[in-house]
């Protein structure tokens, strides 16, 4: 049985939400507003599962140290213009959302679900949210309809999927 794609479902007030086919982190450079200052990553992994060279802030965030890594992982915010650069860079799967202030310190997207996350997200002002694994279903959610209106359309046209461009690996990764 396949699921329903590219409908809009109002997921909690003022949350509209949709499941797309094969949505890949190319999308999300196409729904970002530029008005919009940050963009936050979470579960962000760096590496390809061997044991390779990594500069780690192991003990201090701004003093990295040369350890042999297998992946690391991590959330990242940065300004949407500085995103917008790293984008082409980035791995097909993301999960991003762009937010119009900084996240508070306990907002950890992978444990908190439901109406607990709409209500932190609006507290910062989000716009738009893409998870994806980059090669299967994934998941757009936005507080405005014509957001999550624009990705199915540019998923069904397939501009902005897959062809706008195609990032490269990042290196040390395979």
């Amino acid at each position: 049985m396949t699921p329903n794609t590219d409908e809009i479902k109002e997921i909690y007030p003022g949350v509209f939400w949709s499941l797309l086919d094969h949505p890949t982190s190319v999308l999300l450079g196409r729904l970002l507003d530029p008005a919009t200052p940050y963009v936050l990553c979470w579960s962000h992994h760096v590496g390809n599962f061997s044991w390779q060279q990594f500069a780690l802030p192991i003990v201090e965030p701004s003093v990295p140290e040369r350890v042999l890594a297998r992946v690391a992982s991590f959330a990242f915010c940065c300004s949407t213009e500085q995103f917008m650069r790293l984008l082409p860079n980035l791995p097909l799967s993301i999960r991003a959302v762009q937010l119009r202030s900084l996240p508070p310190n306990h907002l950890d997207l992978d444990r908190i679900q439901g109406k607990e996350r709409w209500r932190l997200l609006a507290e910062c002002g989000w716009h738009v949210m893409l998870e994806t694994p980059g090669n299967d279903f994934g998941e757009v959610a936005s507080t405005s309809r014509l957001v999550v209106e624009k990705a199915i359309s540019l998923m069904q046209n397939d501009a902005g999927a897959n062809n706008s461009f195609k990032p490269k690996p990042l290196r040390g990764s395979a």
